[in-house]
């Protein structure tokens, strides 16, 4: 009765900032199933159950200065695609303009915009320059804005700061201005102050769709999932067709479905992960969601159809290889199961989940030894879960090692203390077994 885990679903939080790349933060977060990050199973597989909700929407965005991100959103001219980075291009306008090259810069926003109408960071920064050619703005204000981007990449908050507050002190009433602060205080993790930051926004201009889009990304951070939908839904009624925003409400569907027991949330979710699909067909953001989602109702087949569409576009995407694996591994493939939780280690070394799930297959196999590795480096890496000592116990009481197997399920009692946790139960059972005269 191994224990497995189950999939990832990250959060997406889209920035409204001017910067190098578009994107929705591709960080990891586990909903554990039985109170500890883990899910145990009598059949031997990773088993998704109900899960409880951790923090959702807690994980900060992608680095500012990550160009590769901008291609994940799916934005870039797929009639050139592979010569055409709308990060790349985001960064070389940014720079201009930081240098008071505005015409050049507005040029290469302009361009870059057309043949990637869907990014939002190049559509706000054309915008930036139609509200300086209104005269709504100054050049020292679209100077400032423009120069947060290249102090956010490098890390200099302070200066990232102080740029963006004399932007605010030159032109208070500018929405845009406290945006980029919101988005700063945001990316740094303070999402109490960026929300204060996006009511503002809401505020200057009730008619400001990125305002309630950025608004409901500070709300779905601080785990405020109604009043985020609502933010979203708000942005989608004055913008239809921005494709993040139905893909961040879908995640804020699917972690209150996570919390709650409303299948319409479930609906909900699939629904706008479909739309923003549709909407922009490169994006692999909600794929990965929608994949997520299919998987936690058990649609193995479904799941790890989109899980390979988002590996196609972007081979890097650790957590995708590792719930195709999952969804490979219910379906009974254990060698392309095998494979994705490879290739997911290979990407991100550090991450314990396809260890645990490796080894369960491993022992499957009655490569004990194999398994017996990969749960102690599991365990290594992420010594507070349960999963890798249980596992191990299991491999060993196969291999007839009873006393070393004791030895695990005690480590297992020991850690789990006083919670009820289902591993630590299958643990003394195992003891109580072993220990019997």
């Amino acid at each position: 009765m191994p224990s497995g885990t189950s999939p990832v679903v990250y959060s997406a939080q889209r920035m409204s900032l001017p910067r190098s790349a578009v994107f929705l933060a591709l960080g990891a977060i586990v909903w554990p199933s039985c109170g500890g990050g883990e899910s145990a199973t009598s059949a031997g597989t990773s088993a998704v159950t109900k899960p409880t909700p951790a923090a959702a929407a807690s994980i900060p965005p992608a680095p500012l200065n990550s160009s590769a991100e901008a291609s994940k959103a799916g934005s870039a001219d797929t009639s050139q695609k592979g010569t055409f980075d709308p990060g790349a291009e985001y960064d070389k306008g940014a720079a201009l303009a930081a240098a008071r090259r505005f015409a050049e810069a507005n040029q290469v926003f302009e361009e870059a915009a057309r043949r990637a109408p869907t990014d939002g960071a190049l559509a706000a920064a054309v915008a930036i320059f139609g509200d300086l050619a209104a005269k709504r703005i100054s050049e020292d204000v679209v100077q400032r804005l423009f120069r947060v981007t290249e102090h956010a990449n490098a890390q200099r908050w302070a200066e990232a700061y102080a740029d963006v507050d004399e932007a605010i002190s030159l032109a208070p009433g500018y929405p845009r201005a406290h945006g980029a602060r919101g988005t700063l205080l945001l990316e740094q993790g303070k999402s109490a102050d960026a929300l204060k930051a996006f009511e503002q926004v809401v505020k200057l201009d009730p008619e400001f769709a990125e305002g309630y889009y950025n608004r409901g990304a500070a709300r779905a951070a601080l785990n405020q999932y109604d009043a985020a939908i609502a933010d979203y839904t708000r942005a989608i009624e004055l913008q239809p067709d921005t494709w993040y925003a139905y893909a961040n409400r879908g995640t804020a569907f699917l972690n209150r479905a996570m919390a709650g027991d409303n299948p319409q949330d479930a609906k909900d979710a699939l629904a706008d992960f479909t739309k923003a699909h549709e909407l922009n067909p490169d994006a692999i953001e909600p794929l990965y969601q929608r994949g997520v989602l299919y998987a936690l109702a058990e649609e193995w087949a479904a799941a790890a159809a989109d899980f390979t569409i988002v590996i196609e576009r972007d081979a890097s995407f650790a957590l995708a290889s590792y719930n195709r694996g999952l969804a490979y591994q219910n379906l009974g493939d254990a060698d392309r199961a095998v494979a994705d939780y490879t290739k997911a280690i290979e990407i991100d070394p550090a991450d314990a989940k396809p260890l645990i799930n490796r080894g369960m297959l491993h022992a499957r196999q009655k490569s004990y030894e194999r398994a017996i590795a990969d749960y102690d480096k599991a365990a290594s890496l992420a010594p507070s879960l349960l999963n890798p000592y249980f596992n191990k116990g299991q491999a060993l009481e196969q291999m007839g090692r009873r006393k070393e197997a004791a030895a695990e399920y005690r480590i297992v009692v020991e850690k789990a203390g006083k919670n009820d946790h289902a591993l630590a139960g299958l643990a003394r059972q195992r003891l109580a077994e072993i220990e019997k005269p």
